[in-house]
C-alpha cells in the first residue's frame, strides 16, 4: 500500500447550466486538497488503449480536504487516474470495457462514509452507504472484497 498523498491542485470554476445560472462566472480558482490511499490494485490482460498490451486498475480510497465541485473527479483526473465510469472526467475506453466485461454502468465512485454535524443540535452524524451489485461484482471479480472490509 502507499502513503496517503495529497495533491493540491487549485479548481477553477466551471458552471453547470442549470445550478450554477446566477453564480459569478470570474471566481478565481479555490484551493483544493484530496488524500488519497491505493488499497488494492490489478492487472488485466486486455489492451484497453493502444500504449499497452495490459490495463492496470487501482482501488483507492479519496478523502477530500476541501468541498469543490467534482474536487475527487478532477483530482483523478488530473494525475492521469481516471473513474471509471465518469464521463464527464474520465477515460471513455475504460468505461466501454468495464460496461462490456463487467456489466458495469455506472461510475465507480462511493461515498461510503460521511460526516457532519446536525444543523440544529450541532450532533456529530455519521452515515454510512453499503456498496450496490455492481460495485459488489467488480470488488469480487478483482479479488477485493476483503481491501474495503477492512
Amino acid at each position: 500500500m502507499c502513503q496517503t498523498k495529497a495533491p493540491y491542485y487549485a479548481l477553477s470554476f466551471k458552471p453547470d447550466a442549470i445550478a450554477d445560472k446566477f453564480a459569478d462566472l470570474d471566481k478565481p480558482a479555490q484551493e483544493a486538497v484530496t488524500h488519497w490511499r491505493r488499497l488494492a490494485q490489478v492487472e488485466l490482460p486486455f489492451a484497453v488503449s493502444k500504449k499497452h498490451n495490459t490495463s492496470r486498475y487501482s482501488l483507492v480510497r479519496l478523502t477530500p480536504e476541501t468541498g469543490r465541485k467534482h474536487q475527487l473527479r478532477r483530482h483523478m483526473r488530473h494525475i492521469f487516474h481516471h473513474i471509471v465510469g465518469d464521463t464527464s472526467h474520465g477515460d471513455i475506453r475504460h468505461t466501454r470495457f468495464f460496461r462490456t466485461h463487467y456489466d458495469c454502468t455506472r461510475m465507480l465512485l462511493h461515498a461510503q462514509t460521511l460526516a457532519l454535524s446536525h444543523p440544529v443540535t450541532g450532533e456529530r452524524l455519521l452515515l454510512k452507504a453499503r456498496l450496490d451489485e455492481q460495485w459488489m461484482r467488480i470488488l469480487e471479480a478483482f479479488n477485493w472484497v476483503e481491501s474495503v472490509e477492512g
